[in-house]
């Protein structure tokens, strides 16, 4: 057994050397890793039967490399790890020491709004204290649905010698594969194994604020055509299909019991509009439920009936949905469950229909206009859609078909802040001011969310925070909110007072004044390199507006200013004005990004926009002690 092994560790000693040097190359110098082979096999057994097994080799050289040691396999109800092994080697190929079963932590995943679910992980960790040093890992996992055909993704972030993904027993069923960054066939083609190979991949490329599907640079999907989980068969041949089977999990789940439609009613009786009874129904689903969820087994995607929800007050994504058309149906408007994959995992594949949804939200076509309800939020208004929501390609699930569709993506306008602030500084640079901060959209969004979890003196915290990131020695006084926890669709508005000690900086007879206070674009914000991949990547555009107005010291006056500024793109608008007159300092900055998602042409134009705002936002106003005479 020990030749065996000194065997098998002198091989992988010898693929290393042989791949290292053959691939030089793809390495590079001073990386933090290698993944010398990563194979990977899913042989297919019937068509709810298959086993996934995946071997690594990893070459560590530093101590960022480690996470390449870290494995995580999770698993569910229809997915269970059956086996896993590991061993370190060191730079010679020597055995440190193998993984045992005290290694491997077995760990429920529950985040917070999860109250029971399934889904688990095993996870361990292969370190050495020496680098270099090598991981060999191997894992497998018995699959009970096609549904959950794990794709292969060859390329990493840090380069690969060498990948493979092999089908067994594909004869058996039919499938179908979708390829991203891949052109090359099958190296292997036989009656029942097929096989895909590649050798020396370069890194995935990485840019600070790409679009999410962009992260994706080399990947094959696989979906089976026919799929069953549990008792549910269903279909991935079209988004048809896909709706289909979604309908029949939800058939029966709609009705509500004769109380809920009496309530439902009752509600909706004095509405002029179909529109003002949505609006009021989503209200009641605000305040009536909350979101959490059970997701045990096939109940991760078929939801709790209406009636259940009614009662028991939470549910998840899905049965907040089947709730809330459930009560627009008590009341003759349609609506439909809508699947969705939430813009952070990038767009959805529409030429390939398979299992890319996470999320359910509400869709409600109404006459004159349609609204899209996004059940698990409770601080937005009837028809607004939180930013990971927006611009996003769903599935509308209707009677008898499904519809991909586009969600609406809010402009600059729907997402802005408006601040006004008035102050009075001294000689000794300490400025008492007394303002109001409004904001709308996603920007009133995130902003009611922090508000709301913070409370008494963490709240104060909070907006002292948020308002003396440019105040210095800042002391929040007072603060006043309206429409925090209702009138969503009215303007969140924060009314405060305070001092700051060292808003004006002095140096002999001058003081130097910045007046941007809440918003500045700061340098590191601005990309530094000459060339860009990829576009760049906002959550959502948005409008920010700023005026300042503050007495000045007697005995000041202005010696130095900004010159006004006015830019204008196809991406965005920033404008400065300001005026010093009888002693008060009058100040206004707009700041509008039209476009949540850059082009790779504009990049140039981008790269001196933000300059360009960053120099303003950096100049002071300089003011002089007038001589006396």
């Amino acid at each position: 057994m020990r030749t065996i092994s000194f065997i098998r560790s002198a091989l992988v000693v010898l693929l290393i050397a042989a791949h290292v040097q053959a691939d030089a190359d793809c390495v590079g110098e001073n990386v933090d890793a290698v993944v010398v082979l990563d194979e990977n096999e899913f042989v297919i057994r019937g068509k709810n039967k298959a086993t996934y097994r995946k071997h690594r080799i990893v070459k560590i050289n530093t101590e960022a490399g480690r996470k390449y040691g870290q494995v995580v396999i999770g698993e569910n109800k229809y997915v269970k790890c059956t086996h896993i092994s590991g061993k370190i080697l060191d730079a010679e190929g020597n055995l440190i020491r193998k993984l045992s079963k005290s290694d491997v932590r077995k760990n429920p995943y529950f985040p917070e709004y999860i109250l029971y679910q399934d889904t688990k992980y095993q996870a361990f960790e292969l370190k050495a204290s020496t680098f270099p040093y090598t991981v060999e890992y191997t894992y497998e996992q018995e699959y009970e649905s096609l549904f959950f055909w794990p794709s292969w993704s060859p390329q990493a972030d840090v380069p690969v010698l060498q990948s493979t993904y092999t089908v067994v027993g594909h004869d058996k069923i039919d499938y179908r594969t979708h390829a991203v960054g891949l052109i090359e066939p099958p190296v292997m083609e036989k009656a029942s194994k097929r096989k895909w190979q590649l050798t020396h991949i370069k890194p995935r490329a990485s840019e600070r604020s790409m679009p999410p599907e962009d992260r994706i640079q080399m990947r094959l999907f696989f979906a089976p055509v026919a799929f069953e989980i549990g008792k549910s068969p269903g279909s991935f041949a079209s988004w048809d299909a896909v709706a289909k089977w979604y309908g029949m999990l939800a058939d029966g789940r709609y009705d509500l019991p004769q109380a809920a439609v009496e309530k439902v009613r009752t509600l909706v009786s004095e509405a002029s509009s179909d529109r003002q009874k949505v609006e009021i129904l989503y209200r009641y689903l605000q305040d009536h439920t909350r979101y959490v969820a059970i997701e045990l087994g096939i109940g991760a995607w078929q939801p709790y009936s209406a009636e259940w929800v009614f009662k028991n007050k939470y549910g998840d994504c899905k049965d907040l949905s089947t709730f809330m058309v459930a009560m627009l149906k008590a009341c003759g408007i349609s609506a439909y469950p809508t699947l969705i994959g939430t813009r952070d995992r990038g767009m959805l594949i529409r030429e390939f229909p398979s299992n890319q949804f996470n999320h359910c939200i509400t869709f409600v076509p109404l006459q004159r206009d349609t609204l899209w309800l996004e059940c698990t939020a409770d601080l937005i208004a009837a028809g607004e859609l939180p930013s990971a929501d927006e611009g996003c390609d769903v599935l509308v699930v209707k009677e008898n078909a499904g519809e991909i569709v586009r969600t609406p993506q809010s402009k600059s306008g729907d997402n802005c802040q408006i601040s006004t602030i008035k102050g009075h500084l001294t000689a000794s640079g300490k400025l008492t001011f007394s303002g109001q901060l409004s904001g709308t959209g996603n920007i009133a969004t995130r902003l009611r969310h922090s508000l709301r979890d913070n409370k008494g003196e963490d709240r104060k915290r909070y907006l002292g925070g948020r308002l003396g990131r440019y105040l210095p020695v800042l002391d929040l006084a007072t603060y006043e909110i309206d429409h925090l926890l209702q009138n969503f669709d009215q303007p969140l508005e924060v009314r405060v007072s305070g001092t700051s000690g060292k808003f004006g900086a002095r140096s002999a007879k001058r003081l130097f004044v910045n007046p941007n206070i809440l918003n500045r674009v700061r340098p590191g914000s601005v990309p530094r390199a000459k060339k860009r991949q990829f576009p760049v990547y906002y959550s959502y555009p948005y409008t920010y507006i700023d005026s300042l107005s503050v007495d000045i010291p007697e005995g000041y006056v202005l010696e130095t200013a900004p010159k006004p500024v006015e830019i204008t793109t196809p991406f965005g608008f920033f404008k400065t004005t300001s005026h010093f007159s009888d002693g008060a300092l009058h100040s206004t900055r707009v700041f509008r990004l039209d476009k949540k998602q850059i082009p790779r042409s504009d990049y140039e134009a981008y790269v001196s926009f933000m300059k360009d705002i960053v120099q303003n936002d950096q100049a002071p106003y300089v003011f002089v002690a007038e001589t006396k005479r």
